[in-house]
């Protein structure tokens, strides 16, 4: 009778911790996820992936599933090394050779068994697929922006105790990373938490309209203070920054990468609310729109940027020195009736690994 008392008590302990587990997962509030760090990877590599999002105290398991799947993880090993805070949390991501080539969902559970799931986030490159997806560099970096006029121009701060206009920097909010597929990424609108930097974009003339396939008026954009996105192209193969050649090497060919850049503006004087986008990018659909295939105004008017291997830890990245124009759509009033307008809006910058 002792020994079954004992046996009920144990149990009955053992299901008001599990119960209060559960209760304590539910009361936390929401868990969501939202991005990883790299987005990417090829076949046969590991990563040190950090996974941002909210409600990760109690995490103990994470898998990366195969888009629109519940179980199928794609071969892909998930390892949680660290829980860092409620909103942040580190793995280890081994992607073996025979791993399903797809974008992944990232679901994180918690102790009490709660799950939240992030759709998309992460994608599995082949590495026998070209475009520069078989390097293993991935690297956080400071950035340099010369000041253009038109063109894109630093909002005037620097990093502090350095020269460098933005580095990749929780307390600044400013993505600045590569790695394996498009290569490069500069992201001054992080899409969770306000973000404190933004960059200058100086039109000619200090304004430019937009108007649609029918010469109807849609908007007027101004120079002034934005949040830009500037990323390479994924859908053309990007550029492996890691596997160029220096620009000093005899025989080092001449590297050309489209660009994309959304624009989201702050409140201004001639429009509350400004959203746009902006294509350098001659052979590919810009802004990966499908209604932009074969579009005029980027075949006619634009050219792939330019990147350069300056040193084994340095690239610069700068509109091309031939023609500095982009494409300009209004995002808000989508591609389909706007055949886009051309601007000119030359960039250079150089990146270096922090």
């Amino acid at each position: 009778m002792n020994m079954h008392r004992q046996f009920s008590i144990l149990f009955l302990l053992t299901m008001i911790v599990g119960l209060a587990t559960v209760t304590t997962d539910l009361a936390a509030g929401p868990l969501k996820v939202n991005s990883a760090t790299p987005d990417s990877g090829v076949q046969g590599e590991t990563h040190i992936v950090t996974i941002r999002g909210v409600g990760f105290t109690n995490a103990n398991n994470v898998r990366f599933l195969v888009n629109k799947s519940n179980r199928d993880t794609g071969g892909v090993a998930v390892d949680l090394l660290e829980v860092l805070d409620d909103e942040t949390i580190t793995t280890e991501v081994v992607i073996p050779d025979g791993a399903t080539v797809a974008d992944y969902d990232i679901e994180v559970q918690l102790r009490g068994g709660r799950k939240g799931k992030g759709t998309t986030l992460f994608r599995v490159q082949s590495k026998d697929n070209g475009g520069g997806t078989g390097s293993t560099l991935t690297a956080e970096f400071c950035l340099i922006m010369m000041d253009e006029n038109p063109g894109l121009a630093p909002d005037g701060e620097l990093v502090s105790n350095g020269i460098d206009d933005y580095c990749h920097d929780r307390k600044e909010r400013v993505m600045i990373f590569t790695g394996s597929g498009p290569g490069f990424r500069f992201d001054s609108n992080t899409k969770n938490q306000p973000p404190k930097r933004s960059v200058v974009l100086i039109f000619p003339g200090g304004q430019v309209s937009v108007e649609d396939d029918d010469g109807n008026f849609l908007n007027t954009f101004i120079s002034g203070i934005y949040q830009i996105d500037l990323r390479f192209n994924r859908k053309n193969g990007g550029l492996d920054l890691g596997s160029m050649l220096l620009d000093s090497d005899p025989g080092a060919p001449d590297y050309f990468v489209p660009v994309n850049i959304w624009v989201l503006a702050v409140p201004n004087q001639t429009t509350e609310f400004a959203l746009f986008s902006l294509a350098y990018s001659e052979n590919t659909d810009p802004l990966n729109a499908m209604e932009l295939i074969g579009n005029s105004c980027v075949t006619d008017f634009t050219l792939d940027a330019q990147v350069k291997r300056l040193a084994e830890n340095r690239w610069s990245i700068e509109s091309n020195p031939v023609n500095q124009t982009a494409c300009l759509w209004d995002w808000g009033s989508g591609y389909e009736n706007q055949a886009g307008t051309p601007v000119v809006m030359p960039f250079y910058f150089e990146i270096e690994i922090k």
